[in-house]
């Protein structure tokens, strides 16, 4: 699951606005994260599960753990267990 305001305010100086499209019927759709200087949208594509959206990273997907991080493009990680039970409930 991901909360794209987060990733947009966090990043404030990199991102400015985020745009989700979700078709219900296919249950797929994609967030595109717009950049301040004008390059194209960060894009990553979605898939419905009981009704929240998530992105599934390929399996090749590498964590970039480089000290200063990136600023270029925003962190997606993987909801914990302890998180999803909260999210449940």
């Amino acid at each position: 699951m991901i909360s794209p305001t987060d990733i947009v305010v966090t990043n404030y100086t990199d991102y400015h606005a985020w745009i989700q499209h979700s078709d219900i019927d296919t249950g797929q759709g994609y967030i595109q994260f717009h950049t301040r200087w004008g390059t194209p949208p960060l894009q990553y594509e979605l898939y419905q599960r009981n009704g929240l959206w998530y992105y599934n990273p390929p399996t090749f997907f590498i964590q970039d753990y480089s000290f200063p991080p990136s600023s270029s493009m925003p962190t997606i990680n993987r909801l914990t267990e302890p998180a999803q039970f909260e999210l449940f409930h």
